[in-house]
């Protein structure tokens, strides 16, 4: 915004400078009307207006401008330098307006790209910390299975030890007592 105001007020200095310009060309040139004579006074407006159609074209408009106001101080009750004037200032305030426009459609660019780069960067800090989370909640329920399988294995072989360890014991009592050769043989 900054930049549109410093643009608004170079061009009202350019303006005013013109207007001031375009007064003293007019002037200068209404002074030498009255001292020509109409012959002169005919060639001085056809080379002001040709000068400003050429400015015109060029697209040159302070220059063609200042020559229509000049070629106004020649005749100045012919319309032809009147609308040229209006048409030039119409078209300098169509650049004007295109460039603010070009310039606020780019800072727009600029703002939704910025908040774009943001967004992305957001979402993928969310997916990392989703997928961090995830894994950790997979490596956690990982840990709880193997710890379940090796307290299982650990169940079962104490188990399994204690039902030997009962056997072994049974085994006597069943068989009749004191089998000497029995006992060697488990032992």
């Amino acid at each position: 915004q900054g930049q549109i105001v410093a643009i608004d007020n170079a061009i009202k200095a350019e303006a005013d400078a013109k207007k001031k310009a375009d007064e003293d060309a007019k002037r200068k040139a209404e002074e030498d009307a009255k001292n020509k004579s109409k012959g002169e006074l005919e060639a001085k407006y056809k080379d002001a207006i040709g000068r400003g159609d050429g400015g015109v074209k060029k697209k040159d408009w302070d220059n063609a401008r200042a020559a229509y106001i000049e070629a106004l101080g020649y005749k100045p009750k012919y319309q032809y330098a009147q609308d040229q004037i209006s048409k030039i200032d119409d078209a300098k305030q169509d650049e004007i307006n295109a460039k603010k426009k070009a310039d606020e459609d780019a800072k727009r660019k600029v703002d939704a790209d910025a908040k774009a780069k943001a967004d992305a960067d957001a979402a993928a800090k969310k997916k990392a910390a989703d997928d961090a989370s995830a894994a950790k909640a997979k490596a956690d329920a990982d840990a709880k299975t193997a710890a379940a399988k090796i307290k299982a294995d650990e169940d079962a072989k104490r188990k399994a030890d204690e039902e030997r360890g009962k056997s072994k014991r049974n085994i006597p009592a069943v068989l009749g007592g004191d089998d000497v050769q029995y006992k060697a043989a488990i032992v």
